[in-house]
C-alpha cells in the first residue's frame, strides 16, 4: 500500500494525474478496513488528483473524508493537510 501512495504522490509531481488516482485506488484495494490513517492519506492523494483533472466536487468529497477520518483517529497532519487543500479548492472554484 505505502508503495502504491507513493508512487501516486510521485505521479503527482510529474503531472500524471490519471495514474496517480489509479494508484490510488489500487492502493485502497490493499489497506486494511482498520488502518484510518493510510486510509485518509490515501483520500488526500486521491482528492489532489480529482482536483488536477478538473473534478472538484468529487475532490472535495475525498478531502472532507481524508479530514474527518484523520480527525477522529488523531491525525492532524493529515487533518490539516485535507483542510488546506479543500479551502485552496474552494477559493478555486
Amino acid at each position: 500500500m505505502l508503495t502504491l501512495q507513493h508512487l501516486a504522490r510521485h505521479c503527482l509531481t510529474t503531472e500524471a494525474y490519471e495514474e496517480a488516482l489509479a494508484h490510488t485506488l489500487s492502493a485502497a484495494e490493499l489497506v486494511s478496513p482498520d488502518a484510518v490513517v493510510g486510509r485518509a492519506m490515501l483520500q488526500i492523494v486521491r482528492g489532489e488528483a480529482l482536483a488536477a483533472l478538473g473534478r472538484p466536487d468529487e475532490a472535495a468529497d475525498q478531502l472532507k473524508g481524508a479530514a474527518a477520518a484523520a480527525e477522529a483517529a488523531g491525525f492532524t497532519e493529515g487533518s490539516a493537510r485535507a483542510a488546506e487543500l479543500l479551502s485552496r479548492l474552494s477559493a478555486d472554484r
